[in-house]
């Protein structure tokens, strides 16, 4: 019996949705509505044993650790004066 390829809300409110190629799974509007979460919301993503746990996360800058970095160099958060200061540095090298 193949299993049907649409998400789906359970009686209890949860959602069943299958992953896609890349392994994405969309979060249903009611949820993030919920939440809170607007699009360009940070999420933190990590495994509790055998549940995953997607919370929201508020960047801090990792040089100075400034609230709310808003930018990204490599993958390390940057507030907006950091990274100011990080493409100005590489300007002059």
């Amino acid at each position: 019996m193949a299993l049907r390829e649409r998400s789906r809300t359970e009686p209890d409110g949860a959602f069943t949705a299958p992953l896609d190629d890349l392994g994405r799974l969309v979060i249903p509007v009611r949820m993030r509505r919920a939440l809170g979460w607007a699009n360009g919301t940070w999420v933190r993503i990590r495994l509790e044993g055998d549940r995953v746990v997607v919370t929201t996360w508020d960047p801090t800058c990792w040089v100075c650790g400034t609230a709310h970095a808003t930018q990204a160099h490599r993958g390390h958060p940057l507030c907006e004066e950091c990274y100011r200061v990080l493409v100005q540095h590489h300007r002059l090298l």
